[in-house]
């Protein structure tokens, strides 16, 4: 086993406590959103537990020294280094509206930025790496999100009730023809979305406005209010921004501690509120709509989001040793809830175990390691079966 040092990513969106509190670090008053643990080229995690190293090294170089004993001998020869990221969420404010690619889409988008020399840092890039990036998010405090296109029956009924009060407004009036348009619901929702974010300030201005005056004073069905609280949340904080009003079509999703849900690639989505960890493939491919002071790419997200309408189905844990469900090879994600006994994780591969509460002693038929709230650790696949025994509250990212 190795003790890890995640990378803190200081995003504008992050809060200002929740990571250092949870790292046991002094609050630097600065926003602090993401906590990487994981050998993306990025922010790889750093070693630094073993003592005849100097802490510089970093898992991505440590797993590369020997990929078949770190990974063993499949994930070597399939992925080469790790094939999961494993993160902390800290959600000040809100995310943008964003999807993420499947993997053809990923090679296919990276190739032609780099054809086209755009550096992999550049502010207006969009693919950071070849690979693709469904995820799994699982609330540590009560999160709520818009996540994949609502049933578009529904929808139409939400937005002929905020008509009904506003229906002066010409934006929200093209607004309801569009959503009441002809043909399948993939194609009336790309239309809709489409439309909605080629709109130009001034106009979305107008629309975001609307809303939130008709939203302050029309009395919307009780299936409505969480998605009117939300949107009037994004409406305040982004008055000009079309986002908001793709908003209006999405799942209104709250997870309360220990639930969660999976994305495929090509859902649409936005993050709100909360805290929550976050296990995706090995990749940091964004393409963002909206919503964000970072580069949006409207034409890009329209070939890669699937207008398809979905549920986003929120999975519960039902015991003290839970794996959630993801229906892809790269990662699992177990939560482990101790009190005294051992308990043991018999998965295989290349593991992650973030401590979120109490104390635990992590040992394998090797090694033993004593953790505590805030430590990561990395435990390779020639590691073995993992027992945990302490009083706390552990999440294992590994492979699927």
């Amino acid at each position: 086993m190795e003790r890890l040092e995640g990378r803190v990513q200081p995003y504008p969106w992050g809060d200002t406590t929740t990571l250092a509190n949870l790292l046991g670090r002094a609050p630097t008053g600065e926003p602090q959103a993401e906590l990487w643990m994981g050998a993306h080229d990025r922010a790889p995690s750093r070693v630094v537990s073993s003592g005849e190293r100097d802490g510089n090294q970093t898992l991505a170089a440590l797993i590369e020294s020997d990929p078949e004993h770190h990974l063993g001998a499949d994930l070597a020869n399939r992925y080469g280094q790790l094939p999961y990221l494993f993160k902390v969420l800290a959600i000040g404010q809100h995310l943008s509206v964003q999807v993420h690619p499947t993997l053809e889409q990923a090679k296919v988008g990276f190739a032609r930025e780099n054809d086209a020399g755009i550096d992999i840092a550049a502010p207006h890039r969009t693919y950071r790496d070849a690979n693709h990036k469904p995820e799994l998010i699982v609330a540590l405090t009560r999160l709520e999100a818009l996540c994949g296109f609502r049933d578009l029956a529904q929808t139409r009924e939400f937005i002929s009730e905020l008509n009904a009060e506003r229906s002066d407004v010409d934006e929200l009036v093209e607004l309801g023809r569009r959503i009441n348009g002809d043909g399948s619901p993939s194609k009336v929702l790309a239309d809709t979305v489409g439309w909605l974010l080629g709109l130009d300030a001034e106009a979305a201005r107008s629309l975001v406005g609307s809303l939130r005056r008709s939203l302050d004073h029309v009395q919307t069905s009780v299936e409505f209010v969480g998605a009117a609280s939300a949107i009037m949340h994004l409406a305040a904080a982004a008055p000009d921004d079309p986002g908001v009003a793709v908003g209006l079509l999405l799942n209104h999703v709250v997870l309360e501690p220990g639930e969660g849900f999976f994305m495929a690639a090509g859902n649409l989505h936005a993050y709100i509120h909360g805290v929550g960890v976050e296990l995706m493939a090995n990749s940091d491919n964004v393409v963002r709509g909206g919503l964000t002071p970072k580069h949006v790419a409207i034409h890009e997200l329209m070939q890669v989001c699937s207008f398809e309408p979905e549920d986003a189905p929120v999975q519960t844990c039902d015991s003290a040793l839970h794996t959630y469900r993801s229906p892809v090879d790269e990662f699992a994600l177990t939560r482990v809830v101790f009190d005294g006994d051992p308990v043991q994780i018999d998965r295989a591969g290349p593991r992650i175990v973030l401590m979120t509460e109490g104390f635990a002693t992590l040992q394998t038929a090797t090694d033993s390691d004593r953790v505590e709230r805030g430590a990561i650790s990395f435990v390779s696949d020639a590691d073995g079966p993992l027992t945990v025994t302490g009083h706390g509250v552990a999440w294992i990212a590994g492979p699927g």
